[in-house]
């Protein structure tokens, strides 16, 4: 009797093949999620250490923000939309970080720059080869001193700085409901961090309806 050949039959194959493209399948998304959670986290804590960095900063300055930028020379004319927070001098250039106010509390350029953005299309010009910024404080904070703003202690939801959407990154400066956006590359959202130092996630929708309820006005209309 004629002994089988050792070895896979053509069926057999495209059988493990099979079970193999299902699995990936399965896997692949899983995969990909566990990477964006990881990426999430981290800029999560980028955005938590940043804003231990604006505390910092008020202990030494009498309690007041470090200038997040204004938009018209009317209300500040020596700084007009430039935020010295990130050491950004103008609209859609280069910024070097270790001009900015809060650096000396930092002292790290990996926190001001979330890893998702690398691959997005942004607002910056590249300063040595890398997006220098994902991150961008509320304009309203403009020489706020938080202690004494009664707006602002009446709710723990007065924003700080918020993961902006790439492409509409070009000053440091988040001036909602106008060109400014909250960024919704993790997931359906973006991380942020309150004036009170606590950071989280939150979704878009949720972020544009706590502008729209008031929670980031500081009493400081453009």
């Amino acid at each position: 009797m004629a002994q089988r050949k050792s070895g896979f039959s053509l069926i057999e194959l495209l059988v493990v093949i099979g079970i193999i493209a299902i699995l990936a399948a399965i896997l692949f998304p899983m995969l990909l999620k566990a990477q964006e959670r990881s990426k999430m986290m981290s800029c999560l804590s980028n955005l938590k250490q940043l804003g231990n960095a604006v505390i910092a900063y008020r202990s030494d300055n009498n309690g007041y923000m470090p200038n997040p930028g204004w938009w018209t020379q009317v209300h500040c004319p020596e700084m007009a939309g430039c935020p010295d927070w990130c050491g950004s001098n103008g609209t859609g250039v280069a910024i070097y970080l270790e001009q900015g106010s809060i650096w000396p509390y930092t002292k790290n350029k990996k926190i001001y720059s979330c890893d998702t953005d690398k691959t997005k299309p942004h607002g910056y010009a590249k300063t040595n080869g890398i997006w220098p910024l994902s991150y961008s404080m509320l304009y309203a904070l403009h020489r706020v001193n938080p202690d004494n703003n009664a707006q602002i202690k009446k709710n723990s939801r007065c924003l700080l700085f918020i993961h902006e959407a790439a492409a509409t990154v070009n000053d440091g400066d988040f001036l909602p409901s106008a060109q400014d956006i909250p960024s919704a590359v993790h997931y359906d959202g973006t991380t942020v961090v309150y004036v009170d130092g606590h950071a989280v996630w939150k979704t878009a929708i949720a972020l544009r309806q706590e502008y729209a309820d008031g929670y980031w006005n500081t009493g400081h209309q453009l």
